[in-house]
């Protein structure tokens, strides 16, 4: 069955009611793409910045993966017209889920911890 994106307004807020087969296509290429340069990213970077040994360097480097980071942003806020920027400010967020907890404790932090640590582990031993 085909849905057709629709947005209904709450106030001056807009909520989102359904988004298009087609569109949710489009959205999770683009997730897909985002999380393949973020790993990609990671990895290049880190080794990139594990082989600097001077802190100028360092520091430039450091600074030039920033400004990766950022083009996306750039690009949409350069390229993109005022309406859908106004749009885009004026929806509501989508709600989440719960977290699932074990005896109040949410293990999600500490797993994105032990995460970090052995990739900071890993690239100080590479």
């Amino acid at each position: 069955s085909f849905h057709r994106t629709s947005i209904a307004r709450d106030g001056e807020a807009l909520k989102l009611i359904s988004i298009s087969t087609w569109r949710f296509a489009v959205m999770l290429w683009v997730v897909a793409l985002r999380i393949t340069i973020s790993v990609i990213l990671l990895v290049a970077g880190g080794f990139w910045l594990s082989n600097t040994s001077e802190l100028e360097d360092l520091l430039l480097n450091c600074a030039a993966l920033a400004f990766i980071l950022q083009v996306d942003e750039i690009i949409y806020k350069s390229l993109t017209p005022e309406i859908v920027k106004g749009i885009v400010k004026r929806l509501q967020p989508l709600p989440l889920h719960k977290q699932n907890v074990i005896r109040n404790f949410n293990c999600w932090p500490v797993l994105v911890l032990l995460l970090c640590s052995s990739y900071v582990v890993w690239m100080s031993i590479e």
